[in-house]
């Protein structure tokens, strides 16, 4: 099945639109979004984490390749560990269901595992989607131990991880509704990219000068992003 874009004579919905043809349940619980996001979308251009360019907030993003899940927001997480142990950075991308981003964030962690830095990317994640106000989310990873661990079918028997596992979990069902699903790492690459862009930016032997101030990737223990 191949990646879907929209055709120039393809008029994208409004929010407005897609939360009327939201269920009733649906539009209350997840208003507080909405209701940011049109206020958003009316100040000026806002800073993209990973080009540093200007665009507007919710410029819409190549339509993906068809995912499971039926949640009207998807995260994406990802960890990226250089060394493993190494240099490590953390990512995660909120969109809403069309494809178009809503917030983004990534920071550089220091030197840790990548199983640790994949949870840590998807407790980052999660925390930012709850602060939104969003109530149904399907999460979407490329570490398949993290997935399965996450949904019951591996133990977690490293003592390092454990906290993560609990730590998140606590997140996941602090959500009505909160799905964890494994995709490739092809459909995970803006996640990926912004990772690696917090390792070169703040890592050992960094490749691009850090500029926090642009609302790029930040240092151990901040993320920063493009909303929120």
């Amino acid at each position: 099945m191949g990646v879907h874009e929209l055709g120039a004579g393809v008029r994208e919905r409004t929010m407005d639109e897609r939360s009327n043809q939201a269920p009733p349940e649906q539009r209350d619980l997840e208003q507080p979004l909405w209701d940011w996001i049109n206020d958003t979308a009316s100040d000026a251009a806002t800073q993209d984490v990973a080009s540093g360019t200007n665009q507007r907030l919710l410029e819409p993003n190549p339509v993906r390749q068809a995912l499971p899940g039926r949640a009207a927001f998807r995260l994406f997480t990802d960890g990226a560990s250089r060394g493993n142990p190494g240099p490590a950075g953390l990512a995660y991308c909120l969109e809403d269901r069309s494809g178009q981003e809503l917030a983004a964030g990534c920071a550089y962690i220091g030197t840790t595992t990548n199983n640790a830095a994949e949870y840590m990317a998807l407790i980052e994640g999660l925390r930012h989607a709850r602060a939104l106000g969003i109530d149904r989310l399907d999460v979407y990873m490329d570490s398949e131990l993290v997935v399965r661990q996450m949904n019951g079918q591996y133990r977690v028997r490293d003592a390092k991880l454990r906290k993560m596992y609990e730590d998140a979990t606590a997140l996941v069902r602090s959500f009505s509704r909160c799905e964890i699903w494994h995709i490739d790492r092809a459909q995970n690459a803006r996640a990926d990219a912004l990772a690696n862009q917090a390792i070169d930016k703040d890592g050992p032997g960094k490749k691009v000068a850090a500029n926090p101030a642009r609302g790029e990737c930040g240092r151990p223990g901040e993320v920063r992003g493009s909303a929120g």
